[in-house]
Formats: C-alpha cells, sequence, structure tokens
C-alpha cells in the first residue's frame, strides 16, 4: 500500500512526524508537506508564482519532501510529480494541532487537501487533533494509531467515489468513535489594528467560534466535546438547494435583459 501524506501545519510539525511514523509501519509513505505554517489557506492552489520541492530525508517505507506551496499544492505535486507513475492508494492529511469541525470544512487546509486527493479519485481521511487551553496537544499517538487503522480498512474496502472521510479527536483518553454529520461554527471575527514602525496601519485577523447549534445532536462537535473520536463521511458531490425559482427572479424582466 501507498500513502500520500501533507498537512497545513508545516513539513517540521510534530502531528505529521507521528502520522507517517504510524503509517509507514503498514504502508510506503510519501510526504510532501508545506515548507512553513499553512492553515486555514483552504483549497488555494498556486498558478502565478513558481513553487520549490526539496527531498529532505530518504528511508525505508517513508519519504520525505518539503514543498513551497499550500497544502493542496503538495497533493497535486504528488500525484502529477513525485507519485505520477507509482500512485498512491490513499492520501491522509495531519494530524492537524486543532480540531477541524463544522465549518472548518470550507477554510482549512488540512481538510482541503484530502478533498483534493478524493476528487483525484484516491480514498482520503483528514486528521485533526484537540488542543489543551495553551494550544498544545498532549499525544498525537492514539488518533494516528486510528487513523491507521482506518486506513487498512478502506484499503480492503473502498469508500465511494468523491467520499473522504474527517477524523478528529478529542483532548486526552479517547473513549470510543462515533459516526457524525458535519455542524455549524458560526465563525465570527475580530480585526486587530495596529501601527508599524512607519506608523502605518496592519491588521490581524482573530476567529471566534461557536459551535452549539441545532445541529448539534449527532454533530462532529457533539462527539469530540464528549471525549469521542468523531468520523465525519463527507460526500464532495454538494446536493442541490430545493427553492422556488419565482421568489428570486424576475423571468420576464431577465428576459427582455436578453432580447
Amino acid at each position: 500500500m501507498r500513502v500520500l501524506i501533507t498537512n497545513d501545519d508545516g513539513v517540521n510539525a510534530e502531528g505529521i512526524k507521528v502520522l507517517a511514523d504510524e503509517i509507514s509501519k503498514i504502508a510506503d509513505v510519501t510526504v510532501i508537506a508545506p515548507d512553513r505554517e499553512r492553515s486555514a489557506v483552504g483549497h488555494g492552489v498556486t498558478f502565478f508564482s513558481p513553487m520549490r520541492l526539496f527531498k529532505l530525508s530518504e528511508e525505508e517505507h517513508k519519504i520525505i519532501y518539503k514543498c513551497s506551496g499550500t497544502p493542496v499544492d503538495c497533493i497535486i505535486m504528488g500525484l502529477n510529480h513525485v507519485m505520477k507513475d507509482t500512485p498512491p492508494d490513499l492520501v491522509i492529511t495531519g494530524i492537524n494541532r486543532g480540531i477541524n469541525i463544522g465549518d472548518d470544512f470550507h477554510c482549512s487546509g488540512t481538510i482541503s487537501s484530502a478533498v483534493e486527493g478524493a476528487l483525484s479519485g484516491i480514498q482520503s481521511i483528514a486528521v485533526s487533533c484537540a488542543t489543551d487551553i495553551e494550544f498544545n496537544v498532549p499525544s498525537y499517538e492514539p488518533i494516528a494509531k486510528i487513523a491507521s487503522c482506518i486506513a487498512e480498512k478502506i484499503f480492503k474496502n473502498p469508500l465511494p467515489k468523491r467520499v473522504m472521510l474527517n477524523l478528529n479527536a478529542p483532548v486526552g483518553k479517547i473513549k470510543d468513535i462515533k459516526l457524525t454529520h458535519l455542524g455549524f461554527s458560526n465563525f465570527k471575527y475580530d480585526i486587530i489594528s495596529r501601527k508599524d514602525a512607519l506608523n502605518l496601519d496592519y491588521f490581524w485577523f482573530n476567529r471566534k467560534s461557536n459551535y452549539q447549534n441545532e445541529k448539534y445532536e449527532g454533530s462532529d462537535y457533539q462527539a469530540v466535546m464528549e471525549g469521542y473520536a468523531s468520523l465525519t463521511p463527507i460526500n464532495l458531490d454538494f446536493p442541490t438547494a430545493q427553492i422556488d425559482l419565482h421568489e428570486i427572479i424576475d423571468k420576464e424582466k431577465i428576459r427582455q435583459l436578453t432580447i
């Protein structure tokens, strides 16, 4: 089995090291990860600047590269360059420092790089772990072992096409694992404005989330907060919303505009 691994915390992050070590016990691992922190870049792809790729190390069952691009760039680089002739059986992303649940789906580089794998026809899992109050992860090993177990299982029993798995773990001991759905995050942002040495404005974004909402029961948030690992299968073929066309469109006016 061949596995391609990336993350959005950077190639030197502890989470990706633990994940790569664990997965290399059951598969040949190729790590291609950003050369620096690239959290919350979503599905960003680099088109207007060149990228660089460097091999950092090679040993039995594990090769590690760093890439100057985004997490999704790393997957594209892996599938279309590094592993072009020997494509991976699985893509695993993480282990992210901090949970990726609810609306994190839309901005997380960890999730987006797994999505890129699934869109390319490769079985894909995103893996994230909650932190303590000081933003530290007590141990990545338990969730790495769970990810390895899932990887072995879906290698033998593939997921449906265009479906990826989002795995999240709580801080501390994991009680069990639950199949969940995405909750809502209800993001709000504080903008912090400061002055630099030239008295010019610069800004920091500070994001706050409120996960308790009408989708709480059975959600990824509920599972993680109650001490369970959360496994959310995500269908990338988003269903079309059902709305009444006449409530949002004046068809006669549009018809006149197009004549």
